[in-house]
């Protein structure tokens, strides 16, 4: 990911891939940015403030998407607690709020990966 000081490139840890990050101090000023998240900003990526060097930076992630991972996944799972059961977790606790027994949705179907088969229940391997 390219970004410069968007809160996108904080979510984008969680997909513990490389992120370029371009600087431009003018955003930061403008956008009020806290100094503790440009730092950590910066902490996950590979920062940059001119063409030549984010094209060069790009190249540098993609030859080596493992750089820093370690430190995207250390500061993610401090950011972000469960990330991807926000919605589960709100709504059993409003059922609960409302002393209601939360109702069971069927899961929609996915696409299963090739030598397996989608069925009502998510993916099986045929057994």
């Amino acid at each position: 990911m390219v970004t410069d000081h968007s809160s996108a490139g904080f979510e984008y840890l969680l997909r513990d891939r490389p992120i370029v990050r371009i600087h431009v101090p003018e955003l930061i000023d403008l956008a009020n940015i806290h100094d503790d998240y440009v730092r950590l900003l910066a902490t996950v990526s590979e920062s940059t403030s001119a063409i030549d060097d984010t094209i060069t930076a790009v190249e540098r992630a993609l030859a080596n998407p493992s750089a820093l991972s370690a430190t995207r996944r250390a500061i993610a799972a401090d950011l972000f607690h469960e990330p991807g059961t926000a919605t589960e977790r709100c709504a059993a606790a409003l059922y609960d709020a409302i002393g209601l027994a939360p109702t069971v949705v069927a899961q929609p179907l996915r696409a299963a990966p090739a030598g397996m088969k989608a069925c009502a229940t998510g993916v099986s391997d045929g057994r």
